[in-house]
C-alpha cells in the first residue's frame, strides 16, 4: 500500500514539474569602461521543478558567431536540494535553492563580465535549461530579453610609453602526500588537508587582495632519490600535474596562468640534509652524492656500504625531499597606476561619463549538514512488538560504503507461562551504495546491496509446547533509501541467506514451571531472513562553509565528486 502511495505521489509531482515557467523583468544592460553589467529580476512564483532535476537560468550575450554566458542561476529540485544541504551546491556563486516556504517570490540578479569589442550591438538572450543531476539537458528554451544595442566605447587615449611592471611574488613549500605509486590527490589522506590549505592560503592572499593583479602561478615538483630514476621521473611529472589540476579546479584562472616544472630527484636537498646531519660516514656519503655516477648507482652504493645510515635517512630525510615548491607572481594595481601615470603623455582625450555599477550579488553563507551516523528502527518489527535498533556509519572514499549494527530483543511471556515470545539477535552488515547523479541523491540514500552476519537465540512457545535454540545467519541484502527531509530517510530492504543452528523441542509441565526436553535437533535452511521498512534519523553537525571551501565543494562535484 505504501509503495503504491509513493508511486502516485511521484507521478503527481512529475506532472506538476511540467508546469515550470520562468519570467524575467526589468532587464537592463549597463556599461563601464571595462565591463558590461546585466541587471534583471527573476520571477519565481510559477516555478515547480521535478525532484530529480535542476533548472539553470543563464543570461547570454550574442553577436553573430560570438557569445558569452553570464554566471547562471541554478534552482534545485527536491532530491538535488537535499544533496545541496548534505554535500554542497552544484553551481556557481549566483546559485540558490528553492524549497516550499523558503522560496522567494522574486530574485534580483546583478552580474558583470569584462567588455570585449564584439559586444557592440550584441543582444541579450535568457537561456532556461532543465537538466538532470548528471548535467544532461532535458529541455531548453530561449527568450530575447534585450534588443541589440550599441554600447558606447570610451574615447581612445594617445599611445603611452611602455611600462615595465614590477613583479612581486609569494612562495612556499608543500609536502602533499600520495598513496604509494599513486598520482591521485586525496585531500583526506594523512596531513594533505593542511598542506593543500597552505597552498590555498598563499594564493588567496593574492587573489583576495583587491590591490593585487595575479600574473603567474609556478609549481615545481620534486621526488626523493630512493627508487628507480625513470620511475621518479614519472612520479615527479605526474604528481606535479595532479597538483596543478587540483588548483585549477578551485580557482577560475585563465589558460596558461599555471605553469609546472619538475625535478625527478632532489639531490641538492639531499646533500643539504647530510651536511647538517651528524651521521657516521657523513663525508663518505657526501662524496658519493657529489660524484658523477648515475643517480641509481649513487643511492645503491650508499645503501650497500652504509645500511644503518640509509635506514636513518629513509625515515628522517628522504620523506621531506618529496615536495612541491610554489610561487605566485603578481603586480600591485596602485603601483602600476603610478607607473602608467608617470609614462602617460600630458594630453588625455576626454571620456564619456559612465554609470556606476552595482557590486556583484554577494555570496550567501552556506550551511552544510554532514551526516556521521544513522540511527534506525524497523517499523514492521515495531508493529510486531519487536523492539529493535540499528546504527549505521558511512565510510570510505566518497562515502560509498557503510557498516551497520542491529539488535532485536522482544522478550515476552504471558498466559501463565504457556506462551513465550523471546528473541535476541545481534547482527553486522556491510553495504555498498549506488547513488547516481541522475537521481541527485546525497550519501546514505538510493539503492544499495549488503552482506550481513547475525547471531542470536530464541524461545518460542505456544500452549505449553515450544522450541528453544541458538542460530547463526549469513546472507545478502538489497534495498533503497528515500530522502524525506534534512535529517530523515525512509529505507526499505529485503534479506535472504543461510540460517543454521541447534534447537530443542520441549513441553511445559508442573504448572508450566518446568520444561521437559522431547528431542534435540539441528536445522540448516536457505530462506528469506529479514524484511524491513525503517525510519532513519541522520545525526551529524551543521556548520557554515567559507567561500574557498565552497568553491572546493563545487569543483569536487564538477569532477565527479560525491556523485557517481
Amino acid at each position: 500500500m505504501l509503495s503504491i502511495l509513493l508511486l502516485v505521489v511521484s507521478v503527481f509531482v512529475q506532472r506538476i514539474a511540467a508546469q515550470t515557467h520562468v519570467d524575467v523583468d526589468s532587464v537592463k544592460i549597463c556599461r563601464s569602461r571595462d565591463s558590461v553589467q546585466v541587471r534583471m529580476q527573476i520571477d519565481l512564483k510559477n516555478i515547480n521543478i521535478d525532484r530529480k532535476e535542476l533548472l539553470w537560468l543563464t543570461p547570454r550575450l550574442i553577436n553573430g558567431n560570438d557569445s558569452i554566458d553570464y554566471p547562471s542561476v541554478c534552482l534545485y529540485g527536491r532530491n538535488n536540494y537535499y544533496s545541496y544541504v548534505r554535500t554542497g551546491p552544484y553551481a556557481n556563486y549566483a546559485d540558490m535553492q528553492i524549497r516550499g516556504k523558503r522560496r522567494p517570490i522574486t530574485k534580483n540578479y546583478i552580474q558583470n563580465i569584462p567588455f570585449q569589442a564584439w559586444m557592440d550591438s550584441a543582444k541579450l538572450v535568457i537561456v532556461c535549461a532543465q537538466t538532470n543531476s548528471c548535467g544532461t539537458i532535458i529541455s531548453e528554451k530561449r527568450k530575447l530579453a534585450y534588443e541589440p544595442t550599441v554600447l558606447p566605447l570610451p574615447p581612445m587615449e594617445r599611445p603611452a610609453k611602455t611600462v615595465e611592471p614590477i613583479i612581486h611574488s609569494r612562495s612556499g613549500v608543500s609536502h602533499v602526500d600520495f598513496i604509494l605509486d599513486s598520482i591521485v590527490i586525496h585531500p583526506e589522506y594523512h596531513d594533505n588537508y593542511k598542506e593543500l590549505a597552505k597552498i590555498r592560503a598563499t594564493i588567496d592572499s593574492v587573489v583576495n587582495d583587491t590591490n593585487a593583479n595575479p600574473k603567474l602561478l609556478t609549481i615545481h615538483g620534486y621526488a626523493s632519490p630512493e627508487g628507480p630514476y625513470k620511475h621518479n621521473v614519472w612520479l615527479a611529472r605526474e604528481r606535479t600535474k595532479a597538483l596543478a589540476e587540483y588548483i585549477k579546479g578551485i580557482y577560475n584562472f585563465p589558460a596558461g596562468f599555471v605553469r609546472t616544472n619538475y625535478t625527478p630527484e632532489d639531490w641538492e636537498g639531499f646533500i643539504r640534509f647530510i651536511e647538517q646531519s651528524t651521521l657516521p660516514h657523513r663525508q663518505e656519503i657526501l662524496d658519493i652524492s657529489r660524484s658523477d655516477r648515475e643517480p641509481d648507482a649513487k643511492m645503491l652504493l650508499i645503501k650497500r656500504r652504509y645500511p644503518a645510515e640509509y635506514k636513518i635517512m629513509l625515515e628522517k630525510y628522504l620523506p621531506y625531499l618529496r615536495h612541491s615548491d610554489y610561487r605566485i607572481d603578481y603586480t600591485l594595481k596602485d603601483e602600476m597606476k603610478r607607473l602608467e601615470e608617470a609614462a602617460r603623455p600630458a594630453y588625455v582625450a576626454p571620456t564619456l561619463p559612465q554609470e556606476d555599477l552595482l557590486p556583484a550579488a554577494p555570496l550567501e553563507q552556506f550551511k552544510q549538514f554532514k551526516p556521521i551516523l544513522a540511527i534506525k528502527t524497523n517499523l514492521l518489527f515495531d508493529a510486531a512488538l519487536c523492539p529493535n535498533i540499528e546504527v549505521e556509519v558511512p565510510f570510505g572514499y566518497e562515502r560509498k560504503y557503510s557498516a551497520m549494527v542491529e539488535y532485536w530483543t522482544p522478550w515476552y511471556v504471558w498466559k501463565h507461562n504457556t506462551r513465550s515470545y523471546e528473541f535476541q539477535m545481534l547482527g553486522l552488515e556491510l553495504r555498498r551504495w549506488f547513488r547516481t547523479c541522475r537521481g541527485g541523491l546525497p550519501p546514505l540514500s538510493g539503492p544499495f546491496v549488503g552482506l550481513y552476519y547475525a547471531n542470536g537465540k530464541y524461545d518460542l512457545q505456544w500452549d505449553g509446547k515450544g522450541n528453544q535454540g541458538e542460530f547463526n545467519s549469513v546472507g545478502l541484502s538489497a534495498g533503497y533509501s528515500w530522502v524525506l527531509n534534512k535529517h530523515l530517510n525512509l529505507e526499505a530492504s529485503f534479506s535472504a541467506g543461510c540460517f543454521w543452528g541447534p534447537y530443542r523441542h520441549y513441553t511445559a509441565e508442573f504448572d508450566n514451571s518446568r520444561l521437559i526436553w522431547q528431542y534435540t535437533a539441528r536445522t540448516t535452511k536457505f530462506i528469506p531472513t529479514k524484511l524491513k521498512l525503517s525510519l532513519v534519523w541522520l545525526v551529524g553537525p551543521t556548520k557554515r562553509i567559507s567561500y574557498p571551501q565552497l568553491k572546493e565543494l563545487r569543483s569536487t562535484f564538477q569532477k565527479g565528486g560525491d556523485h557517481e
